[in-house]
């Protein structure tokens, strides 16, 4: 049950496999409705967050495939200036990304739809273990 006046934010919790593949470019694009209102933002669930260093394992996989040698600190930095929400880490081992939020105003009444799609790119996608979607209260701040 939601409480009114509240707001509240989705998030698609998640882990990657060794085999992730396909889910860096184009990026997503993740929806939440609430009645007529509708909120869509980009999400990428595959970036590289470690520094851009000679050791990146991500990289390499993508040298064979004609991409630059320092294509995740450019994907990170363009994906920065775009707004596009990224995965986070949690303590608990998994992954999270914030697909987006809503305000609860009437109470416990009415139905939330949230979606993640890719429809641009139209690669095979492999290597990623969806545990569910998790409605939170909205931190302030």
């Amino acid at each position: 049950m939601l409480s009114q006046d509240t707001t509240y934010a989705t998030y698609m919790v998640f882990k990657k496999t060794d085999d992730l593949y396909g889910l860096a470019f184009p990026v997503q694009e993740a929806s939440v409705s609430v009645g007529a209102t509708n909120l869509t933002r980009k999400v990428c669930l595959q970036h590289n967050n470690d520094d851009d260093d000679d050791d990146n394992d991500d990289d390499d996989d993508y040298d064979d495939c004609g991409m630059p040698e320092n294509y995740w600190s450019m994907r990170r930095n363009g994906l920065h200036k775009e707004n596009v929400a990224l995965p986070q880490q949690r303590t608990d081992g998994w992954m999270e990304l914030e697909l987006g939020e809503f305000f609860n105003e009437g109470g416990d009444d009415g139905e939330v739809s949230i979606s993640l799609t890719e429809t641009k790119g139209g690669n095979w996608k492999s290597g990623l273990i969806v545990q569910g979607i998790e409605i939170r209260r909205k931190k302030s701040g």
